[in-house]
């Protein structure tokens, strides 16, 4: 990773509304028939004695099978601005763009179908406690290591910035956020050792709690050491095609100091 930009959601969706105004954009997911694509996935990737192969899993899950120019962090409630963020970087702009639900299954059905396979005690007709929290440990796992290869792996990193990414984002000293998955990239962007630039040719819907107190944690973050993107950059991106407008808002942000 070279460079992180954080961008506020409400100037983004300005932006991105006068490129493209209400239309709605539609990109391959996983929405649709995840129930078979998951079942499947199990049978294939069951080894002796029923063992799943984790290397095989999460190359089929969460496959990172390139490297990316732009890696976009989001809340699940900007998912529609990210997507057309990541449309717009990929198709005016000339930029592969990394966002997770363009590439990616979805790790709370993964576990869904893991759990309805080997945690559920059909005798007692709830899930086994023991075997439930290592479900969910297993595949976080994976993901979070998947999240770490995907951002060192990209060129730079956007992160969208709003009342669905952050709490308490007002007081610098004591910036916040709900989403542990957030918490993670924001931490891991803050942490990686920058990387000299180079260049290659040619990212989960959660299940709600339907009873009982909600849970959160609010984790700390600090993204004031990110580079505030501005429209004057997305529209550089737009001009300059490619890595050669990262190049410019590159040399742009070093000539400002910011």
């Amino acid at each position: 990773m070279y460079e992180s930009f954080k961008i506020d959601a409400d100037k983004l969706k300005g932006f991105l509304n006068m490129q493209f105004g209400g239309q709605t954009i539609f990109m391959p997911n996983y929405a649709d028939g995840w129930k078979d694509y998951y079942d499947n996935l199990l049978k294939m990737t069951e080894g002796n004695n029923g063992v799943i192969d984790g290397g095989v899993l999460r190359n089929y899950v969460f496959p990172i099978d390139k490297d990316y120019d732009v890696f976009i962090s989001y809340s699940h409630n900007d998912r529609h601005t990210a997507r057309k963020l990541a449309f717009f970087l990929e198709n005016t702009c000339g930029l592969k763009v990394f966002l997770d639900e363009f590439v990616w299954g979805s790790a709370d059905k993964l576990i869904a179908a893991i759990d309805e396979k080997y945690c559920y005690n059909e005798e007692k007709t709830s899930f086994v406690y023991r075997r439930r929290n290592l479900s969910t440990s297993y595949i976080h796992a994976l993901l979070s290591m998947s999240i770490l290869d995907v951002i060192s792996r990209s060129e730079c990193c956007i992160f969208i910035e709003s009342d669905n990414s952050l709490c308490l984002k007002d007081i610098k000293e004591n910036t916040s956020t709900f989403s542990p998955w957030i918490y993670e990239e924001i931490n891991y962007m803050n942490h990686l050792p920058k990387q000299s630039l180079h260049r290659t040719r040619y990212f989960t819907n959660s299940r709600e709690l339907d009873e009982g107190l909600n849970f959160e944690i609010m984790l700390p973050v600090d993204v004031n050491g990110f580079h505030v993107l501005t429209k004057q950059a997305l529209n550089y991106l737009r001009i300059y095609k490619g890595t050669r407008g990262l190049d410019y808002i590159y040399k742009l942000y070093e000539r400002a100091n910011i």
